[in-house]
């Protein structure tokens, strides 16, 4: 073989190396869009190798603030879609994959894949839920060693929580939304009733809503149920707030928590803890500690908090206080 050929050859394989090595490190284009992105962005955002691949991402400020900013500068400046623009709109964006909850799935999803776009669906409703779409995350982006790191941490924390000695008497809880139109219970297959039974207590409203949505409750409802304790959610201030306006209307004075001044606004930061949002091991250990005071007197949810935004998003110690805790609205220590 001369040498002019042994060169040329030589030549090709370095060119088709460098193909081969830029091929399988090229980032795919993420777009995240439709209802509830705010969970499926968190979860997105939870791996850092995948944060610069998102193009464009629909609106995830619930009221309270932009915290993917934080975790990622420059969030903001990226395309903003409408939660609920078109599948025009969306696919002008051609990214690789678009990432949605699985409730998508019939409309804006089934448009985009009938237009030949590859879509990922993650339900994130429980915690079976998160194990398996971290997975199919990890999976998908060969980012498997976090995706199972992230899982640990969720199931040691679980795991912790369901350890606890119990009371001898499980409370009686009663989780609302405090909303302009009254008080409204979640439905039975949502996180926030597994979250307290999970904790300890007895989700007293269960088998009242079997539908998909929250549900108006009567004040005559709730003193029939009479809880011994209520955690009370507002998704667009303060939920301590909320809780002091129930306290001090006569509508619900004859109830057992309202005599005993266990009415809690459910703890929040940017967004509330109670949600199926990367967020709900920490309203899980904050409901541990409201509902079973006596054996989680080792839980210090500020510092569990700090714990969680550090190894999720990498927040330090000094972010943390000056961008997170001040955030800190509801019932934290």
């Amino acid at each position: 073989m001369n040498k002019k050929l042994q060169l040329g050859i030589a030549l090709f394989l370095v060119i088709a190396s460098v193909f081969m090595i830029w091929g399988e490190s090229k980032q795919q284009t993420i777009v995240l869009g439709g209802k509830a992105v705010v969970m499926v962005a968190d979860v997105v955002y939870a791996f850092p190798e995948l944060r610069n691949s998102v193009i464009a991402i629909a609106g995830t400020d619930q009221g309270l603030g932009s915290f993917l900013e934080l975790v990622s500068p420059g969030f903001l400046s990226k395309p903003q879609p409408d939660r609920n623009a078109s599948v025009e709109t969306y696919a002008g964006y051609k990214p690789d994959i678009f990432i949605f909850k699985s409730t998508m799935k019939p409309t804006l999803g089934k448009g985009l894949e009938d237009l030949g776009f590859k879509v990922l669906y993650l339900d994130l409703e429980s915690p079976e839920d998160y194990y398996k779409d971290i997975t199919a995350l990890g999976k998908l982006f060969g980012l498997e060693a976090r995706a199972n790191a992230l899982i640990q941490y969720y199931k040691t924390k679980v795991s912790f929580v369901q350890n606890l000695k119990k009371p001898d008497k499980l409370p009686k809880v009663l989780v609302v939304q405090y909303t302009a139109d009254g008080l409204m219970v979640p439905p039975d297959s949502w996180i926030q009733t597994r979250m307290i039974a999970m904790a300890g207590g007895i989700p007293i409203w269960k088998g009242s809503n079997p539908g998909s949505g929250w549900a108006k409750v009567s004040p005559e409802q709730l003193q029939a149920w009479n809880p011994d304790i209520m955690l009370v959610i507002n998704y667009r201030e303060d939920a301590k707030l909320a809780a002091q306006k129930i306290m001090k209307d006569n509508a619900y004075k004859a109830i057992n928590a309202i005599k005993t001044g266990k009415v809690f606004g459910f703890a929040q930061d940017f967004y509330s803890w109670d949600q199926p949002d990367t967020r709900w091991i920490l309203g899980l250990l904050w409901v541990a500690k409201i509902i079973n005071p006596e054996n989680t007197q080792t839980v210090q949810i500020r510092e569990e908090a700090f714990e969680f935004f550090n190894y999720f998003y990498g927040i330090d110690r000094s972010a943390f206080e000056e961008k997170i805790a001040i955030k800190f609205g509801g019932s934290i220590e």
